[in-house]
């Protein structure tokens, strides 16, 4: 029993997984659809499709798709409720390319329902989370743009348009997107001839007709000649004004059966304003009316002003007072005045709050950077400190080599000492004894020897052996082989005891202006059989410094370079009258 509902259990998990992964593999592809710029067949597909049977992650997928399909198809998003679920549900579980979507569609939605403000903050929300290094994300950040210089042109707010359209056409251009770059390139025209520059939007205009025709759509360059030719009947240029008009009525693709296309109806208040222009009141007053069949308030509004003053113009008086009491109506649009104010708030509050953010980011990286120089100035004190153990421990490490010679040749030297004197002893006897002492006092030289670094035998140094043996000599010795200098008392003890032993020695030691106390000792060591590693623990200096010392005073007593030939020739003062001790 238990074996079979573990195979109840995997039948129906692989089961779901398939479920998922079919579902998964069709809604990228309703995307890509979306995305190729095929909408009508996504939302066949779409429609193909019972949701309820769908899990909540894929469900809400299809609703986002859905949404996107209908708004690129131009198909009104008013009556949309789900989007709020849709944007709650992508910013606890989805990516960021989702959560830019759902805030892109349902800024959408409140667009066509009218809420231009809230419309706004989705699509700067939206904003937020556009990765700018994915090329889909660049697509639709353009749009976004595109979208908010909409609505700022719908609410009359021409510079945050240009602005805008601005950002719209650089993303597009940064997504290799020629044709959409184009296009809010020319779109730019709009809020420029909303400030009256019409030099200035006529320029713009006609740049993005010859970049459109360069890149072979002439289609497209015509559809978007509405503005020219706005502005050549203004200034009363009716020939380019018609040829611009034969052209958008051919070339564009936006008429069919003598009819204009839905969304361009506009169009035909500019064709009455130009029969006005010539004076053809009949052709005016027919377009004019034919505006009116699309109640849209802009549509209106413009429609009874040219109706209004065609009728005045031939006078007739009852009609003029009719259309001027519906352009009063179509005009006094306080709720177009009030979202336009409330818009131009939304803005600031956003540009404030970005301020804000960027304040806040700015300030955050400060802290960053400090935190991150402590963690540095924390970082290079540690291992400053490790750096001194170590050269501490070296410095140990190298001492102790030191004191072990020190301490050998100390004992080599007391020895030596030790059994010279039991020769003296033994002189008149002992033959064997003797003997065995010579042996061991011929080996004790040879030691010393190699420590010194000199073939001469220690009886032919030259110095007494009650100079060598005596105190402060054994006790500097000891000195050194316990790695302790010497005090200020026991190097003038040496001086003393060297001035009185061995005068003509110190008398040419000391006799250079330019010589040191230091340089002073290390002859007087030298002269003592002290060897160099002695003498740096001694002095409390370096090996190399005790080099570099000997090597001064060669050049300063004996006019010799280097410190090889120092212990030779001090060696060779001799002294006329020695001292007793």
């Amino acid at each position: 029993m238990k074996r079979l509902l573990y195979i109840l259990i995997i039948l129906f998990l692989q089961l779901s997984c398939s479920v998922d992964h079919e579902a998964e593999r069709f809604l990228s592809n309703v995307g890509e659809l979306i995305e190729d710029g095929y909408p009508d067949s996504a939302m066949l597909l779409l429609d193909e499709v019972q949701k309820e049977d769908l899990s909540k992650k894929y469900r809400m997928k299809y609703e986002l798709l859905r949404t996107q399909a209908m708004n690129k198809a131009y198909v009104p998003l008013d009556s949309i409720t789900v989007m709020d679920t849709v944007l709650e549900y992508y910013e606890l579980h989805g990516n960021q390319e989702d959560i830019m979507m759902a805030n892109y569609m349902a800024g959408c939605v409140q667009r066509d329902r009218g809420n231009s403000p809230v419309a706004l903050k989705y699509y700067r929300k939206a904003i937020e989370f556009a990765d700018t290094t994915n090329l889909k994300d660049i697509r639709t950040l353009s749009r976004i743009y595109g979208q908010i210089s909409s609505l700022f042109n719908e609410q009359r707010s021409p510079q945050l348009d240009i602005e805008a359209e601005r950002m719209a056409y650089y993303w597009a251009l940064k997504a290799r997107d020629t044709i959409a770059a184009i296009n809010y390139y020319a779109y730019m025209a709009s809020p420029y001839h909303m400030m009256d520059k019409m030099d200035s939007a006529l320029l713009i205009n006609q740049t993005a007709v010859n970049d459109y025709i360069k890149i072979g759509r002439k289609d497209l360059a015509a559809g978007i000649l509405p503005i020219s030719i706005d502005i050549y009947i203004r200034q009363k240029r009716y020939e380019e004004a018609k040829r611009a008009m034969t052209i958008f009525e051919q070339e564009s693709g936006l008429f069919k059966d003598g009819d204009i296309s839905q969304g361009h109806e506009f169009y035909y208040y500019y064709k009455g304003v130009y029969y006005e222009g010539l004076g053809y009141n009949d052709s005016a007053l027919h377009y004019y009316r034919q505006l009116t069949h699309f109640p849209k308030m802009e549509n209106l509004q413009a429609a009874y002003e040219g109706l209004a003053r065609v009728y005045r113009a031939i006078g007739v008086a009852d009609s003029v007072m009719k259309y001027a009491f519906l352009f009063a109506q179509a005009n006094d649009s306080v709720s177009l005045k009030s979202s336009s104010q409330e818009i131009v708030k939304m803005q600031a509050l956003y540009d404030y709050s970005e301020n804000q953010r960027l304040a806040a980011i700015k300030a955050k990286e400060a802290e960053h950077l400090r935190q991150t120089l402590y963690l540095i100035i924390i970082i290079a004190g540690f291992a400053i400190y490790l750096l001194f153990l170590y050269f501490k421990r070296q410095k140990e490490k190298k001492m102790k080599k030191i004191v072990a010679i020190n301490t050998q040749y100390s004992e080599v030297l007391s020895h030596y000492n030790k059994l010279k004197d039991e020769m003296g002893l033994l002189k008149s006897g002992f033959d064997l004894f003797q003997e065995e002492k010579e042996k061991e006092m011929a080996h004790l030289q040879k030691v010393l020897t190699f420590y010194q670094n000199d073939n001469t035998s220690p009886d032919a140094w030259d110095v007494e052996q009650a100079l060598l043996d005596s105190n402060i000599v054994n006790h500097l010795h000891q000195l050194a082989s316990r790695g302790r200098k010497a005090s200020n008392a026991e190097w003038e003890d040496l001086r003393q005891v060297i001035e009185n032993h061995l005068p003509d020695f110190y008398q040419q030691i000391t006799h250079p202006a330019n010589i040191t106390d230091k340089e002073v000792f290390v002859c007087i060591l030298s002269k003592l059989r002290f060897i160099p590693s002695e003498m740096a623990v001694l002095l409390d200096l370096s090996s190399q410094r005790i080099t570099n010392i000997r090597g001064n005073i060669n050049l300063k007593l004996f006019k010799a370079k280097g410190a090889q030939t120092l212990d030779d020739n001090l060696r060779k003062i001799k002294e006329n009258h020695k001292k007793e001790m």
